[in-house]
């Protein structure tokens, strides 16, 4: 889908929806293939250009399994730089928790760029589009990372997103619910939850 305010075009899918894509649009689409650390890689020979970034989709550490980090955040933000004006395509393995993470990052990166007003706003309503009403649960650890790199030295600026009313909250019995405390969940942030991502 074409985002025209930021001349941006941009898909997010699973593995097999972005294999499948740039197998029917070869050479179009320039792609961040996510994937954890036991998840397949993708068969991305057709695509325009590729940067594979490899953590999984947890939000606290974890004995066997791959934390997202400042440094997987600031390959997602060099590619981003690398495939500026590419049609951009990001995947993970169901094209639910971290792709849609790392597009809101795109868009809301673009907006700033391009001096949207509103952008946090601008940003998750064009997600939601992008991704056409497909039940999604954005990696919280994913989207703040890349939210505070973005507003580097703003106080908290991932509070916007959390907060806002179009932020999708996830079931009471979804995984990422138990790490969260019940005002967390409605989009009030604690204290102590302030500084972290």
């Amino acid at each position: 889908m074409t985002i025209t305010e930021l001349n941006l075009d941009l898909a997010v899918a699973s593995c097999e929806g972005a294999e499948s894509l740039i197998h029917h649009e070869p050479n179009r689409w320039a792609v961040i293939s996510i994937r954890g650390k036991h998840e397949r890689k993708a068969q991305l020979r057709c695509a325009k250009a590729a940067v594979e970034v490899v953590f999984d989709d947890i939000i606290r550490e974890s004995d066997d399994l791959i934390l997202p980090s400042q440094a997987h955040i600031q390959r997602v933000l060099d590619a981003l730089v690398k495939f500026a004006g590419d049609p951009l395509l990001v995947h993970c393995a169901y094209g639910a928790s971290r792709s849609p993470a790392v597009a809101l990052g795109a868009i809301y990166r673009s907006a700033k760029v391009k001096q949207v007003p509103n952008a946090a706003d601008f940003s998750l309503r064009w997600l939601l589009r992008i991704t056409d009403g497909r039940q999604i649960c954005p990696n919280p650890r994913v989207a703040s990372l890349l939210v505070k790199a973005i507003d580097h030295g703003k106080r908290n600026p991932f509070a916007k997103f959390m907060q806002h009313p179009l932020w999708p909250r996830r079931p009471e019995d979804d995984f990422y619910s138990r790490f969260f405390p019940k005002r967390l969940q409605e989009g009030q942030q604690t204290a102590n939850d302030q500084s972290q991502p």
